[in-house]
């Protein structure tokens, strides 16, 4: 999804920059004015983009692992009549963070 990303970055990079600068001419009102629309744009845009993607394809917002997980465990959901997988191996898929875990719960 890089055009999230590139959102992310443009709001993260010209939002600080634009209000930094409406504070250094707050008393010149057009640049002033100016400036603090221009900061705001990006926020806005950011916003409309994630509600967009919230409504209308909430997968896009998931992580590309979790994404990766989650077609695995259809795909093995869909086999699983002709296979046998042991039960080890569908844990290890579903939550491979409990993998890292050692004995005493603490992470390797």
């Amino acid at each position: 999804m890089p055009c999230a990303e590139y959102r992310l970055w443009l709001t993260g990079i010209s939002t600080p920059i634009c209000f930094s600068g409406a504070y250094i001419f707050q008393n010149s009102s057009p640049v002033f004015e100016i400036l603090i629309s221009v900061g705001t744009f990006p926020i806005i845009s950011a916003c409309l983009g994630f509600i967009f993607f919230a409504i209308f394809k909430p997968e896009k917002l998931q992580s590309e692992d979790y994404q990766i997980r989650h077609e695995s465990l259809q795909i093995i959901q869909q086999k699983s009549g002709s296979i046998e997988l042991p039960s080890v191996s569908l844990e290890n898929i579903a939550n491979p963070a409990a993998r890292t875990l050692t004995d005493s719960g603490v992470e390797k």
